[in-house]
């Protein structure tokens, strides 16, 4: 259980992910150290991490995609070991159904994630099928606090340099800008500098990126949805007033719909499909796949503040959320 220091510390860290210890600790009424202290052991324990979330729109990427993979049992974790390192990867787990890994790919062109599903994943050992789906609108996906002053949703311009802080800060988002300067072989200054104009222009956003799991969420799962197709854009808009989904995207091939749900159980996982999602005018067919191991979890979207202060709820009856 995270008490309320720790979730104060947590909804004001996924406001501004470099907040100084110092200044969170005058917010909070205590000791810098015991921020600190908190702070690292939740990370420790996995329960958060602190990294820079990129806006797919101000990043310029137009081809994303979700990927499942048939992969041999005894491979799966040098399979995901392969993958793991590609910055274009967000989101990597494996999953118990028809896939047994499902990544999320975002890229610029059409032409690296076409090397990417043909090129790269087939020559990795122990991979046996590949399924791409192409997502064509992402209609839910929490993306941080927005900056007011960042209107347009149209790409900037950055350059090698950006590209490299961000990577690093996907990692680490709390980076020491010494270190990050060293890696990137420019001044700390100028660091500090290029990270605030890409903060500013809302090209990223550092903030916390929650394990589900550790905060009560233990089943995480992907709904594949067949709708109706003069019905797809309602059903989203349904879609993304639950909660319980933090993403809800449109895709061209394979599946309508695709979203991710996150509830407290396998019963509450049931009711909720059985209860809610099926019940959804349009929608002909739900195939559900459960997330087994977050391998990545560069981001998933999840509004961690809404998680902390209204808990998913193990409804029973249909109609309620």
């Amino acid at each position: 259980m995270i008490d309320a220091t720790s979730q104060k510390i947590i909804i004001a860290l996924s406001k501004d992910g470099r907040c100084s210890y110092t200044k969170l600790a005058k917010k909070l009424g205590i000791k810098a150290i015991t921020v600190a202290k908190r702070v690292e052991a939740m990370i420790k324990d996995d329960i958060i991490a602190i990294r820079a979330v990129p806006d797919p729109s101000k990043m310029g990427y137009k081809a994303m995609a979700v990927i499942a993979l048939g992969v041999e049992v005894s491979r799966l974790d040098d399979v995901c070991d392969k993958l793991m390192d590609n910055p274009n990867i967000t989101y990597l787990s494996t999953t118990f159904g028809k896939f047994d890994v499902v990544l999320f790919a975002e890229y610029r062109d059409f032409d690296t994630l076409y090397k990417l599903v043909r090129e790269e994943i087939p020559n990795i050992e122990g991979t046996n099928a590949i399924e791409t789906f192409l997502i064509s609108d992402m209609k839910k996906r929490y993306q941080g606090p927005s900056n007011i002053d960042s209107l347009s949703d149209k790409p900037v311009l950055i350059d090698e340099i950006d590209e490299e802080l961000i990577n690093e800060l996907r990692t680490d988002g709390r980076g020491s800008f010494t270190v990050l300067a060293n890696k990137v072989g420019v001044s700390p200054a100028t660091v500090s500098r290029r990270v605030a104009s890409l903060i500013r222009k809302n090209v990223i956003q550092i903030t916390v990126v929650a394990n589900p799991t550790k905060l009560g969420h233990h089943v995480v799962a992907f709904l594949g949805l067949r709708v109706k197709s003069t019905k797809i854009n309602e059903i989203c808009s349904r879609l993304s007033s639950y909660p319980q989904l933090p993403l809800v995207m449109t895709l061209m091939s394979g599946y309508n719909i695709l979203a991710v749900v996150a509830l407290p159980n396998l019963r509450a996982l049931l009711k909720f499909i059985t209860n809610e999602i099926a019940l959804i005018d349009g929608v002909f067919n739900i195939e559900t796949l459960i997330r087994a191991e977050f391998k990545k979890r560069t981001y998933l979207g999840f509004d961690v503040e809404d998680m902390l202060r209204h808990p998913f709820v193990d409804n029973s009856e249909p109609g309620t959320k």
